[in-house]
């Protein structure tokens, strides 16, 4: 699309490792992309080795690669960072994305002035029950049903976001978007966010046990250290100490969501322990992102490609 002509919808899909998984993931986006939006694909590897050739096969798609490894918020702000829609969507590589999607994010839009409009999540294609329990952390509150109302929190791979509601709380979002902090910034200035079910994706995102209980920890750890990062020792040490209590917290809460939906229920009883070591790990990481901050937290460089 030319930079001069006007863009509606920014539609950004995040990816930790190209893959097989992303291009299925980018060819459903691109299916129910329509005139005036933009693709805007922002990824990293997960090594050096890895071949990236083949975004020249995308025309009109814009590929932001960063450095090894780089955290997700950062990629994130790359990405909104180069956002021209007056409406930026997110979503991710392990995430499929209904036919219209893009259709009834707009819809949604227009039929609300909330400037913050999440949708559903539904498990598809999951494999182990690190699956499982990692899809219950992060989206059980997201399954249907669900009806469109007001909530406390979005999914951070079905988002769409109004422009103007990003010159509020910069200061999660400039140098990295985290998503959570953004939106309770957000609710504390009085501003609502809205679930709509017809803006509905899957997950189809696939764990294995270990690297799913370290990636936790990692996440936890950048988290703690970005949102105290301007706290005393003090204040730092109280936060770490709250963090200890987080696994029954974290593993009551993520169990009463299923059971509310009445669904999944046998998968939710198989995965449990798993949910409650991943709760015991954030609260590990939090705890150390407290006490001592985060590592490589610095921001990196990036590389723009536009395929043409």
């Amino acid at each position: 699309m030319p930079e001069t002509e006007a863009v509606e919808l920014s539609i950004i899909l995040t990816s930790r490792n190209p893959s097989a998984q992303l291009k299925r993931s980018l060819d459903r986006v691109l299916k129910a992309q329509r005139p005036r939006q933009e693709v805007i694909v922002s990824f990293c590897r997960q090594s050096d080795g890895y071949p990236v050739d083949w975004p020249l096969n995308y025309p009109g798609v814009t590929f932001i690669k960063s450095p090894v490894d780089t955290d997700l918020p950062m990629m994130l702000s790359e990405a909104i960072g180069r956002a021209r829609g007056e409406i930026i969507a997110i979503t991710d590589s392990g995430s499929i994305v209904a036919e219209d999607w893009c259709e009834s994010i707009l819809k949604a839009h227009t039929l609300t002035d909330a400037p913050v409009v999440g949708g559903t999540v539904e498990p598809e294609r999951l494999t182990g029950l690190a699956s499982w329990a990692a899809f219950f952390c992060d989206y059980a509150q997201f399954m249907l049903p669900a009806e469109s109302r007001c909530i406390e929190a979005v999914p951070g791979n079905n988002i769409s976001i109004k422009r103007r509601a990003l010159r509020s709380g910069t200061e999660f979002v400039e140098d990295e978007f985290w998503k959570s902090l953004w939106c309770r910034h957000l609710r504390s200035e009085g501003v609502e966010l809205v679930m709509e079910p017809a803006i509905s994706v899957v997950s189809e995102n696939r764990y294995r046990l270990l690297p799913l209980l370290l990636q936790r920890f990692r996440q936890a750890r950048a988290f703690a250290g970005f949102s105290s990062r301007n706290d005393s020792f003090w204040r730092r040490s109280v936060y770490a100490a709250r963090s200890l209590l987080l696994p029954p917290l974290f593993t009551v809460r993520v169990t009463s969501a299923v059971i509310r939906k009445r669904r999944s229920l046998g998968m939710l009883i198989l995965s449990w322990p798993i949910i409650a070591l991943i709760a015991i790990f954030w609260s590990a990481g939090e705890t150390v992102g407290y006490a001592a901050g985060r590592l490589g937290n610095a921001r990196k460089s990036s590389e723009t490609m536009v395929s043409i």
